[in-house]
């Protein structure tokens, strides 16, 4: 009997008819987390009072890399479904002058950018704890209650930290941008990504992220940023905690000026 990870209610309370997508369909995602019911689905991709959906923050995170990514491959074009590569709902872009700013109706509403920025937070846990019980099937264990509560009730704050290249040699196969996922298996993860000290790494569409796999992530914190900077000197920079929107690199900007 299927039982949602969000909510914790089974068939027999709710209904799962919709296909619950683990990265947006709109970024080519297509494993499927079959214990997420429909109105938990659904509500990822509603506002929330005066949050943004959790979705449009994802989309709009990785929407721009993506497109680049394909251009490169020579599958962005006129007529091609990414053929807007700098679209976007609340940002107004500049590919030339690497230059990301609010739109005017965004701009003036108080703390968006930190809104969006705490959106974007909950939609990384909300695919990582669905990528967990899509190939672990432990996405019910009690110990990722945090998780719930954070990217589906909006209960408390957790970290997400950011890593930037230092350079610009991202190796990325269109397999990984035609089915974006999590890897799970230590036999096929990038070697600098960590996992320990209550954090786990991963790499989706070419950005490298951390979060917290417990509810006091504080205790190991200093160990864990010591171990994951140790690994990663002279390929990263310092791991940055996503407060703004903006302070994840939406231009990816190493990608071409190797900063």
């Amino acid at each position: 009997m299927k039982q949602c990870i969000w909510c914790k209610k089974t068939e027999s309370e709710t209904a799962f008819e919709t296909k619950a997508h683990t990265v947006p369909k709109s970024l080519g995602g297509k494993r499927i987390c079959e214990n997420v019911c429909d109105e938990c689905n659904q509500i990822f991709g509603r506002h929330y009072f005066q949050l943004p959906p959790v979705e449009n923050a994802i989309k709009e995170a990785f929407h721009l890399t993506r497109a680049r990514f394909l251009e490169q491959m020579g599958e962005v074009g006129r007529n091609k479904i990414m053929a807007k590569a700098d679209s976007s709902t609340y940002f107004k872009i500049d590919l030339a002058k690497k230059s990301i700013k609010p739109k005017a109706s965004y701009r003036l509403q108080k703390g968006f950018l930190r809104n969006l920025g705490r959106q974007l937070k909950k939609g990384l846990y909300k695919i990582y704890l669905e990528e967990t019980e899509r190939i672990n099937e432990n996405g019910h264990d009690e110990k990722f209650d945090f998780i719930r509560h954070f990217a589906r009730y909006n209960i408390g704050d957790f970290p997400v930290f950011y890593f930037k290249r230092s350079f610009a040699a991202v190796l990325m196969h269109k397999d990984f941008l035609d089915d974006p996922h999590l890897e799970f298996d230590p036999e096929h993860r990038n070697k600098m990504l960590y996992h320990g000290n209550g954090f786990y790494e991963f790499e989706l569409i070419g950005h490298v992220i951390g979060v917290a796999e417990r509810r006091f992530w504080e205790l190991e914190l200093n160990e864990y940023l010591r171990n994951t900077i140790k690994i990663k000197t002279g390929f990263f920079h310092p791991p940055k905690p996503i407060d703004l929107f903006t302070d994840f690199d939406i231009l990816l900007e190493s990608f071409e000026d190797g900063r």
